[in-house]
């Protein structure tokens, strides 16, 4: 049986940052869609990093509401499925096909060919329609202005989580930049919770929110965010409070839990369903532990800076060095800082090539580390799995693996890392 949907998402071009960067092709094929992405309540987050974890407790808190939630989420992992989640799991291959091909037939109708993300943005819009969630959570891809999760017309709310320096290139170098792009998000009639923002960003946010006359919270102004006890926390906004323990580790992750209780808490949503989906949520591959063959695995998605100083905060607070690193990045970050940050952490570097035309060069990265730091280091271009059979023989009892998405999904493949739901739907 063919993949007539799946394999037109495959065959769409990515966008490569020159032209198509906007939302013209975006809302014709909306449009000829019935517009989906306004049949359902929806929560847009935006922000640099920490949008996935925001997004995914927020769907847990709502599953635990007992609503029927839909996620949509970019990039996947390992398979293209996970992109669109519904009560708390990937839709099947079949849906993904059936849907994508409504968005085909829909594409040909107006005679334009979007490009992979617009595509599966609008596969994500037809399948939470068809599949007659409550509320739909959107994390946008890149920037928010012309990102095409921008083409919702009336979001409930809009979650601005952080804005730190990526994609420089499209966003502009300077806070400034940055947090005008995506404070576009922001519109009216949506509530705005805004992350820990810097002064800048955050009077920018205001700004639009002003105009739109929206009402904000930001941590540390409007939304109160404080230690109870070794691992809960108290939050309070709008006049309502509650305590809560994050599922997710890292201390960051108290931040963007936080950030998702309030936005439940600013919409009318339970306390108990707060509690409850903050403790439960799972989001794979953040700071994910797991023991495969006696050996102890921790994945992560950091790829820039801000990401890797999390990862390095929580080898800190845990007491961990001495790691076997499997690490690769893209040519686009700044990987020679992201490395510094974890060269005291690091026994031995296992070295890999992520693949995909942006990958920092294996060798690069291995001369930068024996000249700068005399480090032990493994170069395996791109062989995965021969990486992973080094860190198996070496005697090492942790390995650490992060610096690149690209790289993450297909090693947590490689380990036969179940599925897991990362939510449930509370009756």
């Amino acid at each position: 049986m063919g993949q007539t949907g799946i394999n037109y998402l495959e065959s769409l071009a990515p966008w490569k940052g020159v032209g198509g960067f906007g939302l013209d092709k975006i809302r014709v094929l909306c449009r000829a869609l019935g517009d989906p992405q306004d049949s359902v309540k929806t929560i847009h987050v935006v922000g640099t990093n920490g949008k996935g974890s925001v997004s995914a407790s927020i769907c847990a808190i709502l599953g635990a509401a007992g609503c029927r939630v839909g996620l949509n989420i970019s990039p996947h992992l390992q398979y293209m499925r996970e992109r669109i989640v519904v009560d708390g799991l990937s839709i099947s291959d079949d849906e993904l096909d059936r849907f994508a091909a409504t968005v085909m037939q829909a594409a040909r109708s107006v005679d334009i060919e979007p490009s992979f993300f617009e595509a599966i943005t609008a596969t994500a819009f037809v399948a939470f329609r068809e599949m007659k969630v409550e509320w739909a959570v959107i994390e946008a891809g890149l920037g928010a202005r012309y990102d095409a999760t921008n083409v919702i017309a009336a979001p409930r709310a809009v979650v601005l989580v952080s804005v730190q320096h990526d994609h420089e290139d499209i966003l502009g170098h300077w806070p400034d930049s940055i947090a005008t792009e995506k404070s576009q998000a922001i519109k009216s009639g949506a509530i705005v919770m805004l992350g820990d923002l810097d002064t800048i960003s955050s009077s920018i946010a205001r700004e639009r929110a002003l105009q739109c006359g929206c009402p904000v919270f930001q941590v540390g102004q409007e939304v109160s965010l404080s230690p109870v006890d070794g691992c809960r926390w108290a939050l309070s906004v709008a006049g309502r409070q509650v305590k809560f323990s994050p599922g997710l580790a890292g201390l960051h992750q108290v931040h963007n839990v936080g950030l998702a209780v309030g936005t439940a808490l600013a919409l009318g949503i339970r306390e108990e369903a707060c509690i409850s989906g903050a403790r439960d949520v799972f989001w794979p591959a953040r700071l994910e532990s797991i023991a495969v063959d006696g050996r102890q695995f921790i994945l992560d998605c950091a790829h820039n800076m801000e990401g890797i100083q999390s990862v390095v905060a929580y080898l800190k607070q845990r007491g961990i060095s001495d790691v076997s690193l499997v690490f690769s990045a893209l040519s686009t970050k700044n990987w020679k800082a992201m490395a510094k940050d974890l060269v005291p952490y690091v026994r031995r570097w296992l070295v890999l090539q992520a693949r995909g035309p942006r990958a920092a060069s294996c060798n690069d990265i291995k001369d930068y580390l024996e000249r700068e730091f005399a480090a032990e280091v493994r170069s395996f271009g791109d062989n995965y799995g021969a990486a992973l059979d080094a860190f198996m023989k070496s005697g090492d009892e942790m390995c650490l693996i992060c610096g690149s998405m690209y790289m993450v999904g297909p090693i947590r493949q490689l380990l036969n890392i179940e599925e897991r739901r990362i939510w449930h739907l509370t009756n």
